[in-house]
């Protein structure tokens, strides 16, 4: 490695935590220098590039080069994800209140129920809500649920798409699931069911767009859980007034059990269930 390669300097490390901070909301603090040298340094070796500052230049112009804005978008954000991921709070959130928010669809005559998993990485939420509405079979036969995946990165929604997940995402899947829903591709990979397939709608998003997130509307349901802790306070309460704009009155919010909000009282009733704590929607 030549000299230009020996690492990022301080000032080259917050510049980067600029642009990713402004790009996405992403707080990088220097804790994480290392980190994203190591995956900057694997990208550069990817690309032939020669050197951080050559790399640079190019983050500081990322428009000019779309294929790359995606790649960097895919880089510098976390994809730690897994099927049954926090299953006590999946079980709640199936069998506890999506049967609840069926039977007000049916009082009050509406045929559509809108589930979004924001921040969904590479598919595993919203697939592991729709296979565990279709093992029990809680959707009432006239009504239609449209469960919706976003994610910052293209790359991981693409992913998403194409339904292959390795036995390491799987590992905390019951064998009840294993069997109904996955098919073994080879030694590594597993396929999910076209009818999983099928009931999941992938589109690309970033939180803390306030046009794009304006597009998202009348959600009974938004699942964000393991997300916001990659925020900084001020972005978690930007992302939590879009949230909160995005669900119907009464509508639900799951976050991750060692996030929080800090104006969350002022926009949502703290439910409990289980030990497992549900966020409903006031009208402000």
């Amino acid at each position: 490695m030549n000299a230009q390669m020996s690492g990022l300097t301080n000032d080259m490390f917050r510049l980067l935590q600029d642009i990713i901070h402004e790009m996405m909301g992403i707080l990088y603090d220097e804790s994480k220098t290392y980190l994203l040298e190591n995956r900057i340094l694997r990208r550069i070796s990817d690309t032939g590039i020669e050197s951080f500052d050559e790399y640079l230049e190019i983050i500081q112009n990322l428009d000019a080069y779309p294929q790359e804005k995606e790649a960097f978008i895919d880089l510098v954000t976390t994809h730690e994800t897994s099927f049954f991921r926090n299953a006590p709070q999946l079980d709640v959130f199936v069998n506890g209140m999506l049967p609840q928010i069926f039977g007000e669809a049916e009082r009050t005559g509406r045929d559509e129920v809108k589930i979004w998993s924001a921040g969904c990485s590479t598919g595993e939420e919203p697939y592991n809500i729709a296979m565990m509405m279709e093992m029990n079979s809680i959707v009432p036969e006239n009504l239609k649920v449209r469960v919706i995946g976003t994610d910052v990165s293209m790359l991981s929604i693409s992913n998403a798409k194409n339904g292959l997940f390795d036995s390491y995402s799987l590992r905390n899947t019951p064998g009840e699931y294993l069997h109904r829903f996955f098919s073994k591709v080879d030694e590594k990979k597993f396929i999910i069911a076209n009818s999983v397939i099928n009931s999941v709608e992938f589109r690309q998003l970033n939180l803390v767009d306030a046009e794009a997130m304006g597009e998202m509307r009348d959600m009974d349901i938004i699942v964000c859980r393991n997300v916001l802790i990659y925020f900084d306070s001020d972005v978690r309460d930007k992302v939590a007034k879009f949230l909160h704009r995005s669900l119907r009155d009464g509508g639900l919010l799951f976050i991750g059990h060692s996030e929080s909000f800090s104006d969350l009282p002022e926009m949502f009733t703290l439910e409990t269930r289980k030990g497992i704590p549900v966020y409903r929607k006031k009208s402000v």
